[in-house]
């Protein structure tokens, strides 16, 4: 066995210490696997097959029990490795190897596949890739990094075959003196019509449903580029770009990509309510608790079990009947506190008896503007009081992001251009993604760091018929400022928000 862990000073793990581990691994540890071959698209191998140990530099992505994707460095040599466990291991392992190589013979940007690796007890399998040196995934709000995308997409479509795990971490854009270049990794989502026989390149409507795929995951303002981004694969696939078939397309495009997003937004929102790579839940006969896991830590651990606590000495926002709002410190981090009071036995009781209460699509909501780019104060956890299937006081913790509203912006230094579009861009953003916010009145509207920011979700939904009544409340906070009033009101007409009449 090469490679000496005694100097490093990092723990060693066996891929079964790791499963066991779950979430709660070492950020850099050391790992023995048996190099059992070489790729035929490595360069010349520098590795003896034999078993080296690996040192874990960082982490990409982590599924206990299942998957590891991390940097390595062994031997002296980076790569990036792939690394399967449990009973599939062998069988994930040929996907993704099978999957690498469609997309190197379609000609597709991928990095190359070094060599195969295996725990030499043989409970895991992976793939040493080459790294991409300064790779960032591809960015939800750019637009030239969005069309390269589709580019290599069409390449995957043109030799027969299609991706189904296109998600943006799985495009990675590197940037170099041309304006930079993307890779599309993860070989084991690569599907094929055809193996062995001839291929023929993807159908239309199944090329347009997986690159609908990978629009649906920018924001739903930007969907306006969606003619340049599928003007770009039409062009690579040898597709006609304009007339009345590509108009046809295009249409069929923006319709399945909003399709395609509200399913991945439903699909988003109920993994906010269950444990996962992204969020912390506890659950049992008196309570309920979710959290980002980013922010979980001791303090909120107290926020859980006594939550009244942080409500001592805390700067009152808002004192009524049904919630109590403050601004409050839990641990190193201020935050904004709602309390959902029960009033009375009967207010309780419709609680229960509603299929989802304001808390919680609260929480949902909030997470709904943040997984679509709309700026609002992001919930970090939600905690339920119960007494079994009853609901009882419940507590929102969210981002503070100030307290300075539309009115007092006006109050004190009137509203900039800058403020009137970035009022008018998140009623944009509402039309684009079909929702209704249901209480447009101007404290629901906060200046922080220069941007506006929507709150107060507690009434959002989805659909069109509400949408012209957000705006006309929205315009009557300024019935006594009519200069103000029209100046929004041609900004809406303006923006094909509302009639010129």
């Amino acid at each position: 066995m090469s490679g000496t862990p005694a100097e490093s000073g990092l723990p060693m793990l066996t891929p079964a210490e790791l499963a066991a581990s779950g979430r709660a691994v070492p950020a850099r540890f050391l790992v023995a696997l048996k190099v059992t071959s070489w790729r035929e698209s490595a360069p010349a191998p520098e590795l003896a097959l034999h078993t080296h140990v690996m040192r874990i530099a960082h982490i990409f992505r982590l599924l206990p029990g299942r998957r590891l994707v991390a940097r390595v460095e062994v031997e002296a040599r980076s790569c990036v490795l792939k690394l399967f466990q449990g009973k599939g291991s062998d069988r994930y392992r040929r996907r993704e190897l099978r999957g690498c190589r469609t997309l190197a013979a379609a000609g597709v940007s991928t990095p190359r596949m070094l060599a195969e690796v295996e725990d030499p007890e043989g409970q895991a399998r992976g793939i040493l890739f080459e790294v991409v040196e300064d790779a960032q995934p591809v960015a939800d709000n750019q637009r030239n990094q969005a069309v390269a995308a589709a580019a290599e997409l069409a390449r995957l479509h043109a030799f027969g075959a299609w991706h189904g795990d296109l998600h943006l971490n799985n495009f990675l854009h590197q940037e170099n003196a041309d304006g930079g270049r993307v890779y599309l990794v993860d070989g084991d989502g690569v599907r094929s019509a055809r193996r062995g026989a001839r291929r023929r390149p993807l159908g239309i409507g199944a090329s347009i449903r997986n690159l609908a795929v990978l629009c649906a995951q920018r924001p739903p303002l930007l969907d306006g580029q969606l003619h340049e981004v599928f003007q770009t694969y039409a062009d690579v696939r040898g597709w006609p770009a304009s007339g009345p078939e590509y108009r046809s397309w295009l249409a069929d495009l923006r319709e399945a990509t909003q399709r395609r997003r509200r399913r991945r937004v439903h699909t988003y929102l109920r993994k906010t309510q269950r444990a996962c790579t992204e969020f912390y839940c506890q659950r049992d006969l008196r309570r309920y608790f979710v959290c980002l896991r980013t922010s979980m830590n001791d303090a909120f651990e107290r926020f859980a079990s006594e939550p009244e606590r942080f409500f001592e000495g805390a700067e009152m926002l808002k004192d009524g009947n049904s919630a109590t709002v403050v601004r409050t410190r839990i641990g190193e981090r201020i935050c904004i506190v709602k309390r959902y009071n029960v009033k009375s036995f009967w207010h309780g009781l419709r609680r229960i008896l509603k299929p989802r209460a304001r808390f919680r699509l609260a929480w949902c909501n909030g997470h709904r503007l943040h997984f679509l780019g709309i700026p609002t104060a992001r919930p970090i956890a939600l905690l339920e009081r119960r007494f079994g299937p009853l609901r009882g006081v419940a507590y929102l913790v969210m981002e503070d992001v100030g307290q300075k509203d539309l009115s007092d912006q006006v109050s004190s230094d009137g509203l900039s251009d800058q403020h009137v579009a970035g009022v008018i861009c998140l009623f944009c953003a509402l039309n684009a993604a079909g929702l209704i916010h249901g209480d447009t009145k101007a404290s629901n509207f906060l200046i922080f760091q220069g941007q506006v920011v929507l709150v107060d979700l507690d009434a959002m939904r989805e659909g069109v018929a509400g949408q012209t009544r957000d705006i006309e409340r929205f315009l009557a906070n300024w019935v006594d400022k009519p200069e103000l009033r029209e100046r929004f009101r041609l900004c809406f007409v303006e923006a094909g928000l509302a009639s010129p009449d």
